[in-house]
C-alpha cells in the first residue's frame, strides 16, 4: 500500500489507497479501502474518498463530477491501442500492472453517470474501448451507463464488451488473474506483478479479448431491426407473405496503406495482400516491438520479420481461423527509435551468439547513433513551412504514382554502363574484405548485407532525383551510385560505434551497480528485482540485464550470492565483498 499519503487519510484498518492522477501525473484524488480485521466482523470493507482543492489542501469526500481513475495511463499520441474499462480501482490497477491502459470511476457501480467521462473528448484519437464487466447484474448495469458516457465523449470510437470466464457471482478481473496459471500463487490482488508473469498475463488477456469481445449493442440493434422488419412486412402472420429483399452489399473498397504502427503478423499479411508495394512498420519506440517477440504465442513473429527483409520471396500464411493468404512478395520496412540501453541488450545478444544471433540486428542497415551538437544557436524569425514542405510533397506524389509493369511485376532499373563498371569494382573490393578473416563475425554479417543496401540506396536516390522534375528514371547513373557509397561509409561508421559500445556495456553497468551499493542506494542483501524495479538505471533496467551484470560481478568475486528460503520459492540474495564497502568509507 502507498505510504505517501496526506495526513487527512485515516490509517486505521487501511488496506490500500489508490491515487487518481491527471494526465501530467499529479495526484488529484484518493480512494482508500478499509477492511475490518476483527474475527466477528471479518470480511466487511468500506471506502473513503478524498480530493485536492484549488488551494492545494486535501478534503474528505468525492468531488463533483468525480474524476476518472487511470487517465495518466492513456496513450499520449494517436494510435490504435485499446483502452479497457473496469468496475473498481482494484481491477483497473491490476490492468496497469500488466501495462494496459485502463479506466474506472469512483463510488461503485451505481455512480458511473456522476463521473467526468467527458474528459475523454480530449482523447478522441482513441479508436477502441473494451468494457470488462464484473460477473453480476451490477457490473453489467455499470457498463451500460459507461457505454452511454463514452459514446457522448468519443462518438467515433468502437466500443466492445468482453465477459471473462468467471464461475462465481461477483468475480472480476482480479479473480480472473488469480485463477490463471501464470499468476504467482501468493499474489494478493494489490501488489505489482513481477516480470515475466505480467507479460504472460497481458498476452493471455489480450488474446482472450481478441477472440471473445463483441460490439456493444450489436445484438440489441440486430433484434430490434429484425422485429421491425417482421412487423412492417407482415411476416409471421402468413406463410405466403413476401420475403425481405436483401440487396447484395457493395464490394469493400481497398484502401492503399503505406504504414502500420501496431499490427499482428496475421493482420500485416492481410494488409500486404492488398498492398503489394510493401509497408512501413513504424514504431516510435522499437523496444516494445522487440519485446513483443517474447510473448507466448508470438514465437514465429521474429522469423516473419526476418523473411520480410529481402522483399523477393513469396509467403503463404495458413491459419485455421483466417484461412489461407498468399503474399506475392513479402516486403516490410521497419522504422523507429530506441535508447542506447535497451539497444545494447540486443546487440550483446547478437555478438554473443545463440538465439539472438539470427541476423535480426544486422538487418537494421540504416542505423545511426547521432551525437548532440556541441553548440546551440537560437534561430529567430519564422520559417515558411509551405516553402519547405512543397518540394517534398511533390516528390512523394510522383513516387506514389509508380506502377508495376503489365505483368504486375516490379519494374527493374539497370545500372548505366559506367555505373555498372564502378559497382563491379566496389563489389570486388567488398567481397575480398569480407573474406580476409579480420572482421568479427557480427560485423562480417552486418557488412555482408551492404550489397542489397547499396542497390536500395541507388534506387531510392535515383527516383528522388528524377521526381524533382516529375520524371521516372530509366537507369541508375554513376552519380547516384557515388552518392549511395558516401551514405554507405556513413552508416558503417555508426554501425561500428553501436557494436563497439556493446563490448563495454556489462563492465560499465557493473561499475554503476557497485557505485549504487557504495552510496547505499541498494541495501544488502538485495535481489535482482531490487536493482531494476522502479529505478531504470542505465544497463540495469531489466531483469535480464541485471542478471548478466550480477553474474559478471560474481565471477570477479565482487558479489556473493546465496539461496534464501522463503514462504514461497527460494530467492537468491546478494552481498558485496567487504572491501568494496570499505572503499566507500
Amino acid at each position: 500500500m502507498s505510504v505517501d499519503l496526506p495526513d487527512i487519510v485515516k490509517k486505521e484498518h487501511l488496506t490500500y489507497a489508490w491515487k487518481y492522477r491527471a494526465e501530467a501525473g499529479n495526484s488529484t484524488a484518493i480512494v482508500a479501502r478499509y477492511d475490518q480485521t476483527d474475527k466477528a466482523k471479518k470480511g466487511k470493507k468500506w471506502f473513503h474518498q478524498y480530493h485536492l482543492q484549488g488551494d492545494g489542501e486535501w478534503e474528505e469526500g468525492a468531488p463533483t463530477p468525480s474524476p476518472i481513475f487511470g487517465v495518466d495511463t492513456l496513450p499520449k499520441r494517436h494510435c490504435e491501442q485499446t483502452v479497457y474499462i473496469f468496475e473498481g480501482e482494484k481491477c483497473a490497477q491490476a490492468a496497469h500492472y500488466l501495462e494496459l491502459p485502463a479506466l474506472t470511476s469512483m463510488r461503485g457501480a451505481n455512480q458511473a453517470q456522476h463521473a467526468d467521462w467527458a474528459i475523454l473528448a480530449q482523447y478522441r484519437y482513441l479508436k477502441q474501448f473494451v468494457l470488462v464487466p464484473d460477473n453480476d447484474e451490477a457490473g453489467k448495469s455499470y457498463m451500460d451507463a459507461v457505454y452511454q458516457e463514452i459514446k457522448k465523449a468519443c462518438p467515433e470510437a468502437i466500443i466492445r464488451v468482453c465477459s471473462l470466464p468467471l464461475d462465481d457471482k461477483g468475480d472480476d478481473f482480479v479473480d480472473w488473474i488469480k485463477q490463471h496459471s501464470y499468476c504467482q500463487p501468493d499474489w494478493n490482488g494489490f501488489a505489482p506483478i513481477d516480470e515475466p508473469f505480467s507479460r504472460y498475463l497481458r498476452s493471455a488477456f489480450e488474446s482472450y479479448v481478441e477472440k471473445n469481445c463483441i460490439a456493444k449493442g450489436s445484438e440489441e440493434v440486430y433484434k430490434h431491426n429484425y422485429k421491425d422488419s417482421i412487423n412492417k412486412n407482415g411476416l409471421g402472420k402468413s406463410l405466403n407473405a413476401p420475403c425481405l429483399q436483401i440487396e447484395e452489399p457493395p464490394k469493400e473498397p481497398i484502401e492503399r496503406r503505406y504504414k502500420s504502427e501496431d499490427s499482428t503478423i496475421e493482420k500485416l499479411g492481410e494488409l500486404l495482400v492488398k498492398n503489394p508495394q510493401g509497408l512501413l512498420v513504424y514504431r516510435d519506440e522499437l523496444k516494445g516491438w522487440l519485446l513483443s517477440f517474447d510473448k507466448p504465442g508470438r514465437e514465429n513473429d521474429r522469423q516473419f520479420f526476418l523473411e520480410s527483409w529481402s522483399g523477393k520471396e513469396d509467403f503463404n500464411v495458413d491459419r485455421i481461423g483466417r484461412g489461407e493468404l498468399y503474399i506475392p512478395a513479402l516486403f516490410l520496412s521497419i522504422f523507429g527509435s530506441i535508447q542506447p540501453g535497451p539497444l545494447a541488450h540486443y546487440v550483446r545478444s547478437a555478438i554473443k551468439g545463440g538465439l539472438g544471433d539470427d541476423g535480426l540486428i544486422q538487418r537494421f542497415q540504416v542505423i545511426v547513433w547521432p551525437d548532440m551538437p556541441p553548440d546551440w544557436v537560437l534561430v529567430k524569425g519564422e520559417a515558411s513551412m509551405v516553402a519547405l514542405e512543397a518540394p517534398v510533397h511533390e516528390i512523394f506524389q510522383c513516387l506514389n504514382q509508380l506502377q508495376f509493369n503489365d505483368e504486375e511485376q516490379p519494374i527493374l532499373l539497370p545500372f548505366t554502363e559506367e555505373a555498372q563498371a564502378h559497382f563491379d569494382k566496389w563489389q570486388e573490393q567488398h567481397e575480398r574484405r569480407l573474406r580476409k578473416g579480420d572482421l568479427p563475425p557480427h560485423m562480417e554479417s552486418h557488412l555482408a548485407k551492404y550489397k542489397k543496401l547499396l542497390a536500395a540506396l541507388c534506387l531510392s536516390l535515383e527516383h528522388q532525383h528524377c521526381a524533382i522534375d516529375r520524371q521516372y528514371p530509366k537507369a541508375i547513373s554513376k552519380q547516384r551510385l557515388e552518392d549511395a557509397l558516401l551514405w554507405l561509409d556513413y552508416f558503417e561508421s555508426h554501425a561500428k560505434r553501436i557494436y563497439g559500445s556493446s563490448a563495454n556495456a556489462v563492465p560499465e553497468a557493473a561499475k554503476n551497480l557497485i557505485q549504487r551499493i557504495q552510496k547505499g542506494e541498494i541495501k544488502e542483501p538485495f535481489s535482482i528485482r531490487d536493482v531494476y524495479y522502479k529505478h531504470h538505471w542505465s544497463g540495469l533496467s531489466t531483469a535480464e540485464e541485471v542478471q548478466e551484470v550480477v553474474d559478471y560481478l560474481e565471477e570477479k568475486q565482487y558479489l556473493i550470492g546465496k539461496s534464501i528460503k522463503t514462504a514461497g520459492r527460494p530467492m537468491i540474495k546478494y552481498w558485496a565483498h567487504p572491501q568494496i564497502l570499505d572503499l566507500s568509507a
